[in-house]
């Protein structure tokens, strides 16, 4: 949720690349995602984004895909599709 909240206000994220974090980091971003456990790569990928030259829309690019993507709306629509999708019945629900 923090990596989803940072690039909500368009802020970079490092992290390991484990579970569904990959899903939750912009593509152009995926770049700064190191191996588990390996602390070496972790902080290079973050020096690494401290120092990188930084374009005047990269920010709200990076806004505008972890708003669109995480919205509560957005979020919302694929829980009850994933509702329907088990449950069949389901398809009557709409509350957006």
């Amino acid at each position: 949720m923090t990596l989803i909240e940072a690039q909500a206000v368009g802020t970079p994220v490092v992290a390991f690349d484990v579970g569904g974090i990959r899903a939750a980091i912009w593509p152009p971003h995926r770049h700064r995602l190191a191996p588990l456990d390996d602390w070496t790569q972790f902080f290079a990928r973050i020096e690494k984004s401290i120092f990188e030259k930084k374009e005047t829309n990269v920010r709200a690019d990076l806004r505008d895909w972890a708003c669109r993507l995480f919205s509560a709306s957005e979020v919302v629509r694929k829980q009850i599709a994933c509702y329907q999708a088990v449950f069949p019945v389901a398809e009557e629900i709409s509350c957006i």
